[in-house]
């Protein structure tokens, strides 16, 4: 990139403040109104206030779903507005997602331990490894490490469950199965010494 707006020669800025000749493709008298009446007046107030965005924060680092400027009740307006039956199939994802959370929010309400925070923030898809090992002062291999390790534990955790929940269901078949046995044989009369039901 360049220094100044000045240098950057596909800008317009040059034209716009004066410090080239007049493009006849360029109509900058609608801009230059913004800041006076008289284009002197208005060139030099538009130089000193692209100046006084250098060195500052980035206005793409307050972009909100990849769309738009603007506070929290700017951005819940325009949504209102959008159609809410409308396909989104063409668009993309990260413009769809709901804002990520920020990552003291999973430490704090998310997560039962640190680990299990980790795991959470990097599942929102909102963090790289990188950043959430920023965060907790941990190198990226460490974390992706823990995640794994969260994933394994809770991966055991489902068929650990789901193997109880299967064990419990066969006990049920069976008692079901022994005690239909029963009535069958009770019903038929068909004698069976005691102890002798399966």
């Amino acid at each position: 990139m360049v220094r100044e707006a000045k240098d950057w020669p596909w800008s317009s800025y040059r034209q716009t403040s004066g410090l080239l000749g007049n493009d006849s493709l360029l109509v900058a008298e609608w801009l230059l109104s913004a800041f006076s009446k008289k284009r002197g007046t208005a060139q030099k107030k538009y130089i000193e206030f692209v100046n006084q965005g250098k060195n500052g924060p980035s206005p793409w680092e307050a972009l909100k779903n990849q769309v738009f400027l603007g506070d929290e009740a700017y951005v819940s307006q325009i949504m209102s507005n959008i159609d809410q039956d409308k396909d989104l199939s063409e668009i993309p994802k990260s413009q769809r997602k709901a804002k990520t959370k920020e990552l003291q929010w999973y430490e704090q309400q998310q997560a039962t331990s640190r680990n299990d925070a980790i795991k959470h923030s990097y599942e929102s898809g909102g963090y790289s490894m990188k950043e959430i090992g920023t965060y907790y002062n941990l190198h990226y291999s460490r974390v992706g490490r823990i995640i794994k390790k969260e994933k394994d534990k809770t991966r055991h955790q489902f068929c650990y469950t789901l193997a109880f929940l299967m064990q419990n269901q066969r006990n049920i078949l069976n008692r079901i199965a022994k005690d239909l046995l029963k009535e069958s044989l009770t019903r038929h009369l068909i004698l069976v010494p005691k102890n002798k039901y399966i």
